[in-house]
């Protein structure tokens, strides 16, 4: 199971599904797997996929949330514009590998072929390219998991932000 997330659905054009619609055209060409897109934050889905899609809607329980990240294969986020990736921080909290472009802030969350994919930026072959690999990963699929859950805890746990955030507010406000 693929998941794509946006709150726009696949209509905001900054999400970039339009990419993922031409990755997964890629994919249906090539061998032909038991395949599925999740579509998290909307409630309609296209249909006109080679694979079928399931819109789950808008999730507003944490809980509920991360079943759905772990339940996934693998998290595709194909924005052309992303501020800081939080889906792509949850799916990794949560042990999902992601693939998306290098670019924004993704080099900074994702380490290419070790918790998910960084595909060339805009570039839908790559991003097919990507899925197939972390898809036909097998053996490497929990080792997958593993390093996205603790390159997450390592990254983004409370006490560390909390400790950036004191050491930032240090370096603003020094104490004369």
């Amino acid at each position: 199971m693929i998941g794509f997330g946006a709150l726009g659905g696949v209509e905001d054009h900054r999400k970039g599904f339009d990419l993922l619609r031409a990755a997964l055209g890629v994919l249906a060409q090539g061998e032909r797997r038991s395949i599925a897109l999740v579509v998290i934050g909307s409630d309609q889905a296209p249909t006109d996929l080679p694979y079928l899609a399931y819109p789950l809607g808008v999730i507003r329980r944490d809980g509920d949330l991360a079943m759905a990240y772990s339940a996934l294969d693998v998290m595709v986020v194909p924005s052309r514009q992303e501020t800081f990736g939080q889906m792509v921080s949850e799916s990794l909290a949560c042990g999902t590998p992601v693939v998306a472009f290098k670019a924004h802030a993704m080099p900074d969350l994702i380490l290419h072929q070790q918790n998910g994919y960084l595909a060339q930026a805009f570039d839908s072959q790559d991003l097919a390219q990507g899925l197939a690999w972390i898809m036909a990963s097998g053996d490497r699929s929990a080792q997958f998991r593993q390093t996205a859950r603790q390159q997450a805890l390592q990254q983004f746990s409370e006490t560390l932000q909390a400790e950036r955030y004191l050491d930032l507010y240090r370096r603003i406000c020094p104490t004369p």
